[in-house]
């Protein structure tokens, strides 16, 4: 009886431990994001300190890496698609139409989708709501048809309401935007686009934009992804629409970490003079510096130019970069920090066998991408001569650079090429998709997407 008693506390006592380990199991934290910063030197001279490039690079674990599967976050979606009359040029309806429907045969019960078309006028088929009836949606899709101008800030304005209406706090919430053309209804300032949508990104709402084919304005859709903590996408030919959009919303699937800021606070004396490639909120010493969301096995790298003050020798804290991120399904947030200290010496020898070649050449090729998209910008304006001077400019700070290495001579051969293009003549279609490719690519680099 007795052994029947010990027996029984036994296997309670295995059960118990049992399920605590299940539980353990189930609650373990994700592996979290790695962050790093560092200089490309750590050290300064004394008499004479030069400027320091800061990397900061944000890492979101590999799904190998995971201590338990990934979730798929509730997704809330606003499809915002151009149906003007020149969609109906080389097929761009159909490819939409298809990419769509891709789209809407991913969507899973618990997401909500709203599809919102804009020409002249701005219609919503498909009001924001829980999703559950595809064989309707696929119908509505089926009867989208070209014609008319282009409303593209109604378009992108009702998109927002739309996913606002339907606000997930624990979710993903996007909009889709994809456009052809000018915008050439409503409102249709960049700036004031921009600034809607970077309110809307403050307040928890994204969009991620889709250029298609030579005729829409670059400057705008990439300007509408920054402020709006989402991504742009140039799409060069109308058959690569569906693949894009496909592309998209895969990473929608797989994020990690959602609305990941990137603080830096630096000590009075030291000054920020330049963050590459990003746009930045700037409060005294504090700069805040939004990179969106990240996927599983995704990274972003910061950039910045930074005056060092002179300091006596010795190694001396000048600030510290925090990361906040959110993760899906949960509302507090995860933030971590850590601490900037640069080195003051007294001989140069030593300040030079401090240099880390790794972010030595990535300061190298994130300048000469800045160059590219400054000399298009000139081109832009018709300022040809000012763009061969900046490109003139970058390809002397390449030769110069200490560390001479793959990267580094892609960026130098990228300089050559597009200085010989803006140097040929070329049609005014053409030269809008060179304009549109160096741009991407610049964009891409600098974003690390």
């Amino acid at each position: 009886m007795k052994t029947t008693r010990r027996l029984g506390r036994h296997l309670v006592s295995a059960a118990l431990a049992l399920t605590l380990a299940l539980f353990t199991a189930s609650c373990a934290p994700a592996a979290e994001i790695r962050v790093s910063a560092g200089f490309d030197n750590g050290a300064v001279y004394l008499s004479d300190p030069d400027e320091r490039f800061l990397e900061i690079e944000v890492v979101a674990p590999e799904r190998g890496l995971l201590r338990r599967p990934l979730p798929r976050p509730r997704l809330n979606i606003a499809l915002v698609l151009d149906k003007s009359g020149s969609m109906a040029e080389a097929r761009k309806i159909d490819f939409v139409r298809e990419a769509a429907h891709r789209l809407v045969d991913q969507l899973q019960s618990g997401d909500r989708f709203a599809l919102v078309t804009y020409d002249d006028q701005v219609d919503v088929p498909i009001p924001s709501e829980a999703f559950e009836d595809r064989r309707q949606a696929h119908r509505v899709i089926d009867g989208i048809r070209p014609g008319g101008s282009t409303n593209l800030g109604g378009g992108l304005l009702e998109g927002f309401r739309q996913v606002r209406r339907r606000y997930d706090p624990e979710g993903i919430n996007r909009v889709l935007l994809l456009s052809d053309g000018l915008a050439n209804r409503g409102v249709t300032s960049p700036d004031e686009l921009s600034r809607i949508a970077a309110g809307e990104g403050e307040g928890g709402l994204s969009v991620s934009t889709f250029g298609v084919g030579s005729e829409f304005n670059e400057n705008l859709l990439s300007g509408l992804a920054e402020s709006g903590r989402g991504t742009y996408y140039y799409i060069d030919q109308a058959q690569r629409i569906p693949d894009m959009l496909a592309r998209e919303f895969s990473t929608l699937q797989n994020v990690y970490a959602s609305d990941v800021e990137i603080t830096i606070e630096v000590h009075a004396e030291v000054v920020i003079n330049e963050i590459l490639g990003y746009r930045f909120r700037r409060d005294g010493n504090r700069y805040v510096v939004n990179v969106g969301s990240l996927s599983a096995g995704e990274r972003r790298r910061v950039m910045c130019r930074v005056a060092p003050p002179r300091w006596a020798r010795g190694s001396h804290r000048i600030g510290q970069v925090q990361v906040r991120y959110q993760l899906p399904g949960e509302r507090r947030p995860i933030s971590t920090s850590q601490e900037l200290r640069l080195n003051w010496l007294d001989d140069r020898n030593e300040v030079s066998r401090e240099m880390n070649r790794d972010i030595s050449e990535h300061s190298a090729v994130f300048q000469a991408n800045v160059a590219r998209q400054k000399a298009a910008t000139l081109v832009d304006r018709g300022d040809v001569a000012g763009a061969k001077m900046v490109l003139h400019e970058s390809k002397s700070r390449l030769a110069a650079s200490p560390v001479q290495s793959e990267g580094v001579r892609k960026e130098l051969g990228a300089n050559e090429v597009y200085d010989k293009a803006i140097s040929a003549p070329m049609s005014a279609e053409t030269q809008s998709s060179v304009q549109k490719d160096i741009k991407y690519r610049s964009y891409q680099t600098l974003q690390q997407k």
